[in-house]
């Protein structure tokens, strides 16, 4: 794979926070256009031309989903 030079413009707070967690930002940026690219091929649509990306592009949660409703949620319910 051919790799090529970008410059690119970035809060210079968001840089330092992202130096401190250890990220390399151009991996970070290829991972996720990589991402990015495997979502829209996915869901067989891709952006318009005027915009960048799709208007509600969100990375689905890594965390666990429940399998069933808590306490509060059912209470609320019934």
């Amino acid at each position: 794979m051919t790799k090529h030079h970008l410059n690119l413009l970035i809060d210079a707070g968001l840089l330092q926070r992202a130096r401190d967690n250890g990220l390399v930002i151009s991996k970070f940026l290829e991972v996720k256009l990589q991402e990015y690219f495997s979502f829209l091929n996915a869901v067989g649509s891709h952006p318009q031309k005027e915009g960048v990306g799709l208007s509600r592009f969100e990375l689905e949660s890594l965390a666990p989903k429940a399998k069933r409703m808590d306490q509060a949620t059912l209470q609320a319910q019934g």
